[in-house]
């Protein structure tokens, strides 16, 4: 069967058409190409969670504390509580998921607080492992 994407394209177009300009956009994965496909700025300038959410195969919770800024952690802290996104879109790959980290927390927190989630696909990627995308909006746009 011919492989017909993990669900990133549905989720581009998603939202060229259902965002605003003047809407920001947050990418919890790491999947920074949505950005170049919308030619969007993150709404942070910690785009990539690598400094405040460890590798998913950092297992042991020692290893994984060694593997948090905890300098951007607060910075992303603060801009969530301070200027939450319109948008997050959050990315899954099985069988290893997301591993748990404070900013992972905070995260899931804000999402079930302050979001509804308005778009959802499940996938799979290139070496057939299981994805899943989401898009939350937040409540107050």
């Amino acid at each position: 069967k011919p492989y017909k994407g993990d669900g990133r394209e549905e989720v581009v177009q998603y939202l060229k058409e259902n965002m605003k300009p003047e809407d920001s956009l947050y990418v919890w994965g790491y999947r920074l190409d949505i950005y170049v496909a919308l030619k969007k700025l993150a709404a942070y300038p910690i785009a990539n969670r690598i400094m405040i959410h460890p590798d998913p195969l950092v297992f042991s919770a020692e290893d994984r504390l060694k593997h948090i800024y905890p300098a951007y952690q607060e910075l992303f802290f603060s801009l969530l509580d301070s200027s939450p996104p319109t948008f997050i879109v959050t990315f899954n790959r099985a069988p290893v998921g997301n591993q748990p980290s404070p900013s992972e927390d905070k995260v899931r927190k804000l999402l079930e607080s302050s979001y509804s989630k308005v778009f959802k696909i499940d996938g799979e990627d290139f070496v057939k492992a299981k994805t899943s995308f989401e898009i939350y909006k937040h409540a107050g746009n």
